[in-house]
């Protein structure tokens, strides 16, 4: 794999849009601010992250949450 091709697949302007496309609710609204992640943070592990919790809605089956707080 060439690492133009590697940049391409791994950059956060490909990945951003997918991710808000996932998050997005059934009223519009759109709301990426509770992941905490940079213009430039990792898109695509939260991409695969929130595929993942689509596939189980879709599937009917339970995935378990951690919440962690920070104070």
């Amino acid at each position: 794999m060439s690492k133009r091709f590697d940049r391409l697949a791994t950059s956060p302007k490909v990945w951003k849009p997918l991710c808000r496309e996932l998050e997005a609710r059934w009223d519009g609204t759109i709301d990426l601010s509770n992941y905490h992640l940079a213009d430039d943070g990792d898109w695509l592990g939260l991409f695969k992250s929130l595929w993942q919790r689509e596939k189980y809605w879709t599937n009917g089956e339970v995935s378990a949450t951690v919440s962690l707080s920070v104070d």
